[in-house]
């Protein structure tokens, strides 16, 4: 859930999924998956 959270703010804070999954070091379908 954690994580979760991390990833919303990152997506809030960047306005875009692309560069939130960037930050995450995750790839952007899965950022769009959770």
């Amino acid at each position: 859930m954690f994580q979760q959270m991390q990833y919303f703010i990152a997506i809030v804070k960047n306005h875009s999924f692309t560069q939130a999954a960037v930050d995450c070091h995750i790839s952007q379908s899965a950022i769009r998956n959770r």
